[in-house]
């Protein structure tokens, strides 16, 4: 049996990822703020849990949504994602 361990992502490519799925839950035509706060983008907690999922899926690590108040902007959470990958 051997072990899946999560891959070793950097923070642009964790925000990158968060930036499409936020962009696509809020039907945003252009990335959203990096730094505004998830509920100041307009962000509920329905929306927010796709948004993980989606962006999880896409880079391979599960994105618990308690996070995204924990850490509460794209920044924030990617930086806090990088740092969890490298320390997995």
């Amino acid at each position: 049996m051997t072990d899946n361990p999560q891959p070793v992502l950097d923070r642009e490519t964790i925000q990158d990822a968060l930036s499409r799925a936020i962009a696509v839950e809020l039907e945003s035509e252009g990335p959203p703020d990096p730094d505004a706060a998830f509920a100041d983008l307009g962000l509920d907690s329905v929306a927010g849990l796709r948004a993980a999922n989606t962006a999880g899926a896409e880079i391979g690590l599960k994105i618990p949504v308690v996070l995204l108040f924990d850490y509460p902007s794209i920044s924030e959470l990617a930086k806090h994602l990088s740092v969890l990958s490298r320390a997995a």
